[in-house]
């Protein structure tokens, strides 16, 4: 999951093919146990960091 992170928060790719290249079958599950490690889901945890990086 944290290599999952890394790859989101690098930017350049979407969670559905971050979710497929860490190994899930399903975006689902992918999306629900991201959630449950980090406390956001895919998405938004890539959106802060985008947004973090432009106030820098």
């Amino acid at each position: 999951m944290q290599e999952a992170r890394e790859r989101l928060l690098a930017g350049g790719a979407d969670v559905t093919s971050v979710g497929f290249a860490v190994g899930y079958q399903s975006l689902s599950q992918f999306s629900r146990e991201y959630r449950r490690q980090f406390g956001v889901p895919p998405g938004e945890d890539a959106a802060r960091a985008r947004r973090a990086a432009r106030r820098r």
